[in-house]
């Protein structure tokens, strides 16, 4: 659709179908960033409780038991 012709001979429908292409696009890239951003924070809570517990516990290497 897009390859015989310079984006300047593009008719109002090839331009209005790539914008949707587009939007679409970016619709799904800010999804899957929003998914991410809540895997990462919950990966940071879940490090932040168990290096509030290891302070807690004063647990070094030395400590442990193995």
């Amino acid at each position: 659709m897009w390859t015989d012709q310079t984006p300047d001979e593009w008719t109002f429908e090839q331009r209005a179908a790539l914008k949707r292409d587009l939007d679409q696009q970016l619709i799904e890239l800010v999804e899957r960033m929003v998914r991410l951003g809540r895997d990462l924070m919950a990966d940071i809570t879940i490090a932040d409780y168990l290096l509030n517990r290891k302070r807690m516990y004063r647990l070094d290497e030395d400590d442990l038991p193995f």
